[in-house]
């Protein structure tokens, strides 16, 4: 496997998740990685995630809070009872997920991936995020992946930042691939996990006053960064728009 390296896996209904996930993989390399990219319907064809090391998730949401049909093998699979709690302990992983709040449990399916993968040992090395086609998804998924390459460069003991380039088409290529997939989350799965340190904490609460994603990027990318340096892998908040005019 290549140096620094990580996988980007994706479940789309309607093209969106596809789009942005392609957006992530196309730019990584210019920010000094090696990614490869395949849909969730490719497990034990294409990836195992149980071998992986780093892996962004982008996953939408359909119906009533359902998974997209090309996540329900996958979910099935990761979903089993029968799973030790460490069968995902070696990953270091975040999602993205998408949906409308229009529509009721908004992004149902990325909160219970995100949560699953935590119940089977795995931690995150950047917080997750939660994209909102209601409000418009480029309101969080363009800081949110801007801050995802800084998280990747402090998880890969890269010391110097590199330039983060505007990542234009993410957002507008999935909206461009379709309407929103329509989406799904209990809201008690949104709530941040407590952390003790002090510094931990201080970090946790500049991102918790960003959980509101505003026209100020620069904030979020550097609070983000803090947060992955303070405490990787301890805790995901979520990061939800309330309005257009943020």
């Amino acid at each position: 496997m290549a140096e620094h390296s990580f996988l980007i896996v994706y479940g789309s209904q309607t093209g969106q998740s596809k789009a942005i996930a392609e957006e992530i993989h196309n730019n990584s390399e210019k920010h000094g990685f090696s990614s490869r990219v395949f849909c969730l319907s490719l497990t034990d064809k294409k990836f195992a995630v149980n071998s992986e090391s780093h892996v962004v998730f982008v996953c939408s949401t359909t119906g009533d809070g359902d998974p997209p049909d090309t996540v329900m093998k996958f979910w099935r699979r990761i979903k089993k009872k029968t799973l030790a709690t460490d069968y995902l302990a070696s990953l270091r992983f975040t999602v993205l997920g998408l949906g409308d709040s229009n529509y009721g449990n908004f992004c149902r399916m990325g909160k219970l991936l995100d949560m699953r993968c935590s119940e089977l040992g795995a931690t995150h090395f950047y917080p997750s995020g939660f994209a909102d086609d209601g409000v418009g998804l480029e309101i969080v998924v363009d800081p949110w992946i801007r801050g995802l390459w800084i998280a990747l460069r402090l998880e890969f003991g890269l010391s110097e930042l590199a330039e983060t380039p505007s990542i234009n088409g993410a957002a507008s290529s999935a909206a461009a691939a379709t309407t929103a997939d329509h989406s799904a989350s209990e809201s008690n799965n949104s709530s941040v996990p407590s952390v003790e340190d002090g510094s931990v904490a201080e970090a946790a609460t500049a991102l918790v006053g960003l959980s509101v994603i505003t026209s100020q990027e620069k904030d979020f990318e550097e609070s983000a960064a803090a947060v992955a340096v303070a405490a990787p892998g301890i805790f995901s908040l979520s990061f939800l728009p309330r309005t257009r005019s943020l």
